[in-house]
């Protein structure tokens, strides 16, 4: 009795080290002002001039603080318009999520072998059986998590006529009023506008020191995958085929 192995190796499911995670959401959302439709003012020429915005994370704010209080005692001559962007706060969305039992087809395509560049077929093809029926490899993933992310974009300048320039470019971007679309190669999702807020202290005829800011409140959808999410099968699992030679 000889052992024939007409079935290709390595048909077993294959599991993709693939992650999506709140960090990536986080990413995008600050390319999505700093890259894709950069916050700007213009000088008296008409000239755009991008503003960077910076995340806020606990190291960076503490740099804004540090600055406001040197510019304050007159020891520093602090830059202005300065934007910021953090998040307050996120919560999951129940009526997205679903039993991490199901799966979801993503993609089915012929299975290309890495070690020889070529289509598997079952059985292999050979002289006498030329119709082998080709390898697919079908890709499935496992429901997201849904949550929904929530922005303060935080808005510093010396001048009105700064902060009304920065609150347009903004505005002018916006989709049915109030939407962000973000869709790129590393990721896609929605956002919405909520609140803008005048935050200025120049009504205050008091010594302080004149503010001039607004802050605007996002929320974005996200999803979360773990390196679990993404599975990959083929047409078998792996295993040989046993043939009796009778002599």
């Amino acid at each position: 009795m000889n052992q024939l192995n007409l079935f290709p190796e390595n048909t077993n499911k294959v599991i993709n080290n693939f992650e999506l995670q709140i960090e990536n959401l986080d990413k995008v959302v600050i390319n999505y002002f700093n890259e894709k439709f950069p916050i700007y003012i213009k000088d008296q020429e008409n000239n755009k001039k991008n503003i960077k915005v910076i995340y806020n994370v606990g190291e960076t704010w503490s740099q804004v603080v540090d600055f406001q209080n040197k510019q304050v005692r007159g020891e520093f001559n602090l830059q202005k318009p300065i934007v910021t962007l953090y998040s307050t706060g996120l919560e999951p969305i129940q009526e997205w999520n679903r039993l991490p039992q199901l799966k979801m087809l993503l993609d089915k395509q012929i299975y290309i072998n890495p070690n020889t560049n070529e289509i598997d077929y079952i059985p292999k093809t050979t002289k006498n059986n030329p119709k082998a029926i080709p390898v697919y490899e079908w890709t499935f993933i496992k429901p997201p998590t849904f949550y929904r992310r929530f922005y303060k974009l935080n808005i510093w300048t010396d001048y009105i006529s700064d902060q009304n320039s920065i609150n347009q470019s903004i505005i002018l971007n916006l989709i049915s009023a109030n939407m962000i679309v973000i869709n790129n190669q590393d990721y896609g999702t929605f956002g919405y506008l909520k609140t803008m807020q005048d935050d200025s202290n120049y009504n205050n005829r008091s010594e302080e020191t004149r503010l001039i800011k607004n802050h605007i409140q996002f929320e974005f959808e996200g999803y979360l995958l773990d390196s679990t999410s993404i599975i990959k099968r083929r047409n078998f699992s792996n295993f040989k085929i046993t043939e009796t030679i009778m002599k």
